[in-house]
């Protein structure tokens, strides 16, 4: 009870709860960390306390009308990178899952696309990320996909497309988009910084793509930013992943997580390179998405 008229001070001190309004808040839970750090736990704690106050005007006795109901939350920063920065804490292995129709590549890689039930696939077989191919031409792509994607799965989303234009961002943004990816070699030096300042701005995570050495040494600059070493050749499209190798002595003192991207084909490949590198993040899509049911990859996470 202390504890309790203590809290109920600091409350209405802070000018957060006023108990002479008391009737007019007929529905309200108030979820909070006491030891200020943000976490996607509190969020969490907050659908479950919307659940358990459905029936209070949130639906009708129909189940189909009443005054609606939700949750107010400050989105914690960068919710992608953190969910990876937490697996390397612990010492485990974070794999981003991508979704994507087609690459130049390959060519088509799904007949059936259904980017949701992939992603559901995905989720069910505990990917970290999802990456979301929104590039129409090239991936057959698009960004309501990603928002599709966003309504239905609980994890965060890269948005992968060229960004060459800020507005990109704040568009990525507006359909669910937790990340975007800047591809060191489709932009000038001044467009990459403007992309990733915007992306920062809107709490959204960065990962910049590097496939060169020398892309590699500019890259350590974006210092919030997660840094992605493509295996892919981007003249020739071959992959070959001792680039992941040759470019990770530049990027080892990098403070951000560092991402193995394309060409791993196996459950070994992957587990070869966690040995050999400070590496524990993986972007993997063509590979999943040939089997996605029975993929040994997943067996790693």
């Amino acid at each position: 009870m202390k504890l309790y008229k203590k809290n109920l001070k600091k409350l209405i001190n802070g000018k957060v709860y006023n108990p002479n309004m008391e009737h007019d808040s007929c529905g309200v839970g108030l979820v909070v960390s006491t030891e200020g750090k943000k976490s996607r736990k509190i969020v969490e704690y907050g659908i479950e306390a919307l659940k358990a106050v459905w029936h209070r005007g949130a639906v009708d006795a129909d189940g189909k009308t009443g005054d609606g109901a939700g949750i107010h939350i400050e989105i914690s920063t960068n919710f992608f990178k953190e969910k990876i920065e937490n697996n390397i804490i612990n010492n485990k292995i974070s794999l981003i899952a991508e979704i994507k129709k087609a690459s130049p590549s390959a060519g088509i890689i799904v007949q059936d696309y259904n980017p949701v039930d992939i992603a559901k696939e995905y989720y069910k077989n505990k990917a970290t990320c999802l990456s979301v191919l929104t590039e129409e031409d090239f991936f057959k792509g698009n960004l309501i996909h990603l928002h599709k994607i966003k309504q239905k799965i609980n994890l965060p989303i890269l948005c992968k497309d060229f960004f060459i234009d800020p507005f990109q961002v704040h568009l990525a943004k507006s359909y669910g988009a937790d990340a975007i990816l800047i591809i060191l070699a489709g932009v000038t030096e001044k467009m990459a910084n403007q992309l990733y300042e915007n992306a920062l701005k809107l709490n959204m995570s960065v990962i910049v793509e590097v496939h060169t050495k020398d892309e590699a040494k500019s890259s350590i600059k974006f210092k919030d930013a997660l840094i992605g070493i493509n295996n892919r050749n981007l003249k020739t499209l071959e992959t070959n992943i001792n680039t992941t190798y040759d470019i990770h002595d530049i990027l080892v003192n990098h403070n951000g997580p560092l991402i193995s991207e394309s060409g791993i084909k196996t459950k070994e490949e992957l587990l070869e390179i966690t040995k050999k590198t400070k590496i524990k993040t993986f972007l993997i899509g063509e590979s999943l998405l040939k089997n996605v049911d029975k993929n040994s990859i997943f067996s790693v996470l």
